[in-house]
């Protein structure tokens, strides 16, 4: 039987079961009150003329109804059951619609009340722990509340155990709320058209949608600032620790550099681990919004201006912000920045404090708060957030003018000693200083430019952050969590040895005869060979070490201080990380014998490409092998 011939039989037999399912299946009122095969609803055919956006959905687990309602008003579209925050709805809007859409009665399956658990299709706003079968509520409605269109969506329409229906669409039993009818018909791509509330937000918590735009290879600079709150019987107590802070290297080598003001001071030993420094920067980009609550509306109009407690019109609405940031895991301390300062009022959280410059001058000021937690007094319900896995945070924006690279500013020319009697200098000196101005002013101008550009964006920016307290999950919060010891790793360097060793060391071979002081002198004499004019380290190593490595010239390869002082003694891998490249270092005494130290260069890295096209040169082997 040819493919074409049994493709054809499979869609004629699914199409007869459907014929058969629709025919055969008892008829429930059936007459022309029904309408079948019209429209679910006639009269809605597009987006426009609607104004609010409902969905609600029914977790049997936890036995309550969750949801979303998204309200367009005169600012745009905004999410009700989230305190009003901005939704970005128009794809999510146009999924609405077109689900609703040129919907058609395709049979009855039941009128009956009790059927509705059976095909799915109970009310999701009126179940109740407990309930089995219950449905999932679209709703669109105008600006005057009418609704344009509501349906109930149900389990899906099954043609038999094995057979699938061909056609486009999902086959539901629906049923529009009020009305006991159940309906079977065809929706274009349901589960497409999400509750959440992530899905209707601009997710990144550090982009603006239309706006600036946050990537991870943008950054330039990283702060940690490890500082501690603790509430005392007079308030909150501000205990500073540790700030650490890395810079992007420039030109070919964009490592991470460990900042003049960082206080994280690796040891000789210790190098940055890049890789986790990396990884910071790009968790900064993995924040993602799960939820908000919003801020007291003097704290939001402050932050707008530009300083979080410029203004404040009375005690009541400091202790107001003061009550709403507590709530919240931060705290308002106040701070002296000078011994003739005033202080000045900060906000500080427990969870330390953690800043990503931008190289556009962009800076980004995140405080990790306390755990979410429903229901606060301050904020209210916060609808799909899991509040065992998620955590507040505080976040804004400001421009950082030490993030830019200063303008370049060239020094007025000095002027010849014969100016006063030598046109031609003057006129020279005229043209160069002009040919200065010009270029001073242009820099000038550049830095301004990308300055003046910063501070739009962090307006932007601020204009999201300034209203509200963010969730963002408890996983992205903890990547973010490192300390000293996750920050350095043990700094790899290369180096050789001469080994002298005696009688009794160490390993040493049970036939040396020479006692420790002899080794001691002969270390010495060999110490003065290898700083001998032209004298050749690996040759002298290979000829005088006593152990293995003289059959390497002395290289002892690839060395960390945990490695060399298990070897060798903690005294002497001190030492050796104490060398700069190149450099030999004095006798020094092991357990082993008298060592005499070099630290080499690393060996340069492979060519990438295999010469000769990967094969072995020409001429290796002989004809015929």
């Amino acid at each position: 039987m040819s493919e074409n011939l049994k493709t054809g039989l499979f869609v004629g037999t699914a199409i007869l079961l459907a014929v058969v399912a629709f025919s055969t299946k008892p008829v429930v009122n059936s007459d022309s009150k029904l309408g079948l095969g019209e429209q679910l609803f006639p009269e809605f055919t597009d987006s426009f003329g609607v104004h609010e956006v409902r969905i609600v959905e029914f977790d049997e687990a936890q036995g309550e109804s969750k949801g979303i309602t998204v309200e367009k008003n005169e600012s745009g579209w905004v999410i009700a059951s989230q305190h009003g925050y901005p939704a970005d709805a128009q794809d999510q809007l146009e999924k609405a619609v077109g689900l609703l859409s040129g919907l058609t009665k395709l049979s009855v399956e039941s009128s009956d009340e009790g059927d509705h658990e059976k095909y799915g299709v109970k009310d999701p706003t009126q179940a109740e722990s407990g309930d089995k079968g219950v449905g999932r509520l679209v709703r669109l409605a105008g600006a005057d509340d009418k609704i344009l269109a509501e349906l109930i969506i149900g389990k899906r329409f099954e043609l038999g155990s094995t057979e699938q229906d061909s056609a486009p669409g999902d086959l539901r039993y629906v049923r529009v709320p009020g009305q006991p009818t159940i309906f079977t018909t065809r929706l274009q791509n349901p589960s497409a058209l999400k509750s959440a509330f992530e899905d209707w937000v601009e997710r990144d918590l550090l982009t603006v949608k239309g706006g600036y735009s946050f990537s991870s290879g943008n950054v330039s600079r990283i702060s940690l600032d490890k500082h501690k709150v603790e509430q005392g019987p007079v308030g909150a107590e501000l205990s500073q620790g540790p700030v650490y802070r890395f810079d992007r290297g420039e030109g070919d080598d964009e490592k991470w550099l460990n900042a003049e003001s960082s206080e994280l001071k690796p040891a000789l030993h210790e190098a940055l681990d890049i890789e986790e420094i990396d990884g910071l920067s790009t968790a900064f980009g993995d924040l993602e919004i799960t939820g908000v609550q919003p801020k007291p509306v003097t704290l939001a109009t402050n932050l707008l201006s530009g300083n979080e407690f410029l203004g404040i019109p009375d005690e009541e609405s400091l202790a107001l912000m003061g009550r709403s940031l507590r709530d919240k895991g931060f705290y308002a301390v106040p701070v002296s920045r000078g011994e003739n300062t005033e202080p000045r009022i900060e906000i500080f959280s427990n969870q330390g404090e953690m800043r990503a410059g931008m190289e556009d001058g962009v800076e980004y000021v995140m405080r990790f708060g306390a755990a979410f937690q429903q229901n606060q007094s301050s904020g209210g319900h916060s609808e799909n957030v899991d509040e065992n896995d998620s955590r507040y945070v505080y976040i804004l924006s400001r421009f950082n003018s030490n993030l830019l690279d200063k303008p370049v500013i060239k020094p007025p020319p000095t002027p010849p000693a014969d100016l006063d009697t030598n046109a031609t200098a003057k006129s020279n000196l005229e043209k160069l200083q002009a040919e200065i101005d010009e270029h001073n002013q242009k820099a000038l101008e550049e830095y301004e430019t990308k300055a003046s550009t910063a501070r739009q964006r962090v307006a932007g920016l601020n204009a999201k952050y300034a209203k509200w307290y963010y969730v963002i999950s408890e996983d992205t919060f903890n990547k973010l969590q490192v300390g000293r010891a996750a920050l350095v790793t043990d700094k790899e360097i290369h180096a050789s040895h001469i080994l002298v060793a005696y009688k009794e060391a160490e390993g040493a071979n049970e036939k040396l005869e020479r006692t420790k002081e002899e080794a001691q002198v002969r270390a010495q004499e060999l110490l003065k060979q290898v700083e001998a004019e032209g004298a050749d380290f690996s040759k002298i190593a290979e000829k005088e070490s006593d152990d293995s490595s003289a059959l390497s010239g002395g290289s002892l390869g690839t060395i960390t201080f945990s490695k060399i002082s298990k070897d060798f003694g903690a005294a002497l891998a001190a030492a050796v990380f104490e060398l700069e490249e190149k450099e030999t270092s004095k006798v020094i005494e092991g357990p082993s014998g008298f060592h005499i130290i070099r630290r080499t260069p690393p060996p340069p890295k492979p060519d990438a490409t295999p010469p000769h096209g990967g094969g072995p040169p020409p001429g290796l082997f002989p004809p015929g092998n």
